[in-house]
């Protein structure tokens, strides 16, 4: 029996160009991470409020000196405490330098700033969990804040500016260093009801999980360009340990080819070394002028 190919995407535009390019099949799909509300529920004693940041370290390179003003101002009206995370350091998402570099101009400013070092998923989810705003340029940060109920800010990154505005409009994204403090003073003062989306979103995923396995399982034919639905009573949710088991293999298949990838690296730059050494061995003339040329 032959199936047709499902091409998801997560947000308007990306799905509006998919159609431009006559790609079959396609289907606005729930990033599946807004269920971890469901998977590891928020505890019931947060503690004292804390504003939570996220920066990656390109974006700490640019703005570090505008940012550290914006805290200053931040730090002068906000009761709570402030704190920085990471979202994950591989291939130089994230760097502790960095952070530390932020920090220590902080607080030459007065500005306390503390450091979360923490690469636990289940640890920054928590973080995020507890966070009275969160303020990040990582997307994934504010699909988990969504999925708690937390208020977010996003800084001016496209691909987050793309998922909020098709998903998340509520909040304030696309925000530039500059005008982090007002949009901060702005959202904390701002009476915002809770979110009825929360057990929507949960649903959706629900909903097209079962919907995906049908596929799989070859008990569908097609999906004749059907639009995403929830029914009155959605399917019942997988378990939670089915949905662990799932996570956990998919990190260790991620490790897997990080591991790969490592090795391909190390041996592209031990060949290129070793191409290098020959060219400069093998063609010293061609390296080095003669006295008179200088």
């Amino acid at each position: 029996m032959n199936h047709s190919l499902l091409a998801g995407f997560r947000d308007q535009q990306s799905l509006d160009h998919a159609a431009q390019l006559a790609i079959q099949n396609l289907r606005a799909t729930p990033d599946v991470v807004l269920y971890i509300s469901k998977l590891l529920p928020r505890m019931d004693n947060p503690g004292p409020d804390y504003l939570l940041l996220h920066f990656s370290s390109h974006y700490l390179a640019l703005h570090e000196r505008v940012l550290v003003g914006q805290l200053e101002k931040i730090a002068k009206s906000f009761g709570g405490s402030i704190k920085i995370a990471l979202a994950g350091r591989l291939f130089g998402h994230d760097s502790v330098s960095a952070i530390h570099r932020l920090m220590a101009l902080a607080a030459e400013k007065g500005v306390s700033v503390e450091f979360l070092p923490s690469e636990d998923v289940f640890e920054i989810c928590r973080q995020i969990s507890g966070a009275r705003m969160v303020v990040s340029t990582s997307l994934h940060y504010r699909i988990v804040a969504r999925s708690y109920g937390v208020p977010r800010m996003s800084m001016n990154n496209p691909k987050i500016t793309h998922w909020s505005r098709s998903n998340d409009c509520t909040y304030p994204f696309g925000v530039e260093p500059e005008s982090l403090a007002s949009e901060f003073t702005s959202l904390i003062n701002k009476s915002i009801p809770p979110e009825p989306q929360q057990e929507l979103d949960i649903q959706s995923i629900d909903a097209y999980t079962v919907e995906l396995g049908e596929i799989l399982l070859n008990k569908k034919a097609s999906l004749k360009n059907q639009a995403l639905t929830i029914k009155p009573s959605p399917p019942p949710a997988p378990s939670q340990e089915l949905w662990l088991t799932a996570l956990i293999d998919s990190m260790d298949a991620k490790d897997k080819l990080i591991q790969q990838q490592q090795i391909q690296l190390s041996s592209r730059v031990f060949l290129f070394k070793h191409l290098s050494t020959l060219s400069l061995r093998s063609f010293p003339k061609l390296w080095s002028k003669p006295q008179g040329d200088r």
